[in-house]
C-alpha cells in the first residue's frame, strides 16, 4: 500500500505561526497600553489640560466606570473648571467643553 502525502500544514507549523502572531499582538497592544495608562494618572490628565489651557495648575479626577470621568481643574487661585473626559474601550479620550464653577459652592 503506497502512502500519499496529504497537502496541508502540520500541527507544529500551525503552532509556530500562532506563537509568532501572539508575540506580535502582545508587542503592539503592550505599546498602546502604556499610552493609555498615562491617562489614568492625574499627572497625565494635568499635562493634557495644560496643553489645551496653559493656566491650569492642578487637577482632581472623579472617576466613573461606565462612560466618562469628571475632571476638576484649578486655574489660578479663584477659578475652577469642570471638564468631562469621555473614554471608550479603544482608549480614545476627548475632553468636553469646560464649565466655570464657583469654588465657594464646591
Amino acid at each position: 500500500m503506497k502512502r500519499t502525502r496529504e497537502k496541508g500544514f502540520t500541527l507544529t507549523e500551525l503552532m509556530i505561526v500562532c506563537a509568532i502572531v501572539g508575540i506580535v499582538i502582545v508587542v503592539i497592544v503592550g505599546g498602546s497600553l502604556g499610552a493609555a495608562n498615562f491617562w489614568c494618572t492625574e499627572e497625565g490628565v494635568l499635562k493634557a489640560l495644560q496643553y489645551r489651557n496653559p493656566e491650569v495648575k492642578s487637577v482632581s479626577i472623579e472617576r466613573h466606570i461606565i462612560a466618562y470621568s469628571v475632571v476638576y481643574a484649578g486655574v489660578g487661585r479663584s477659578k475652577l473648571l469642570r471638564y468631562t473626559l469621555d473614554t471608550n474601550l479603544l482608549f480614545n479620550y476627548r475632553f468636553g467643553d469646560p464649565e466655570y464653577l464657583d469654588p465657594a459652592v464646591q
